[in-house]
């Protein structure tokens, strides 16, 4: 199944054409694809069309930064509370992320991830990636 897209300037390009050009990521999935922007996922957009207006505007359930990202982590330091994105949520797609870095290494192949065990069930190569081998003197702790 291959996806593309009109842009502002009219052409139509293939997923990749777009990531590669216009600095956005492209995540396709078995229902669907999503297309956001590479930094704070602006503009996110699923396709196609009908499941973007089927699934609507997602509730709001994490508290915004008045004053923007930095200040309000600071704020939250002063006032002594949790953030609104605790580190067991920013861990939780830290994950997805580090995830999908692995993922692009091997294009075409369906990778399954445990996330109990912390590895790849059906990919020996791929969990080659969750914890590389270091070059001296560098090692992992543990």
């Amino acid at each position: 199944m291959s996806f593309s897209f009109r842009g502002a300037d009219g052409k139509i390009r293939a997923c990749e054409d777009m990531a590669r050009d216009w600095h956005v990521a492209v995540v396709i999935g078995t229902k669907g694809t999503i297309v956001h922007g590479s930094h704070g996922a602006g503009g996110v957009r699923i396709v196609p069309e009908e499941k973007m207006r089927a699934f609507g505007k997602p509730e709001q359930k994490l508290a915004r930064a008045p004053k923007g990202h930095y200040k309000g982590w600071l704020q939250m330091i002063r006032d002594n509370r949790q953030d609104g994105s605790s580190f067991e949520y920013g861990g939780a797609m830290s994950e997805v992320g580090l995830l999908g870095m692995i993922a692009v290494r091997f294009p075409g192949e369906r990778l399954a991830w445990d996330e109990k065990a912390m590895r790849f069930t059906n990919h020996d190569e791929a969990n080659r990636w969750v914890t590389p081998t270091y070059r001296a003197p560098w090692r992992f702790p543990g």
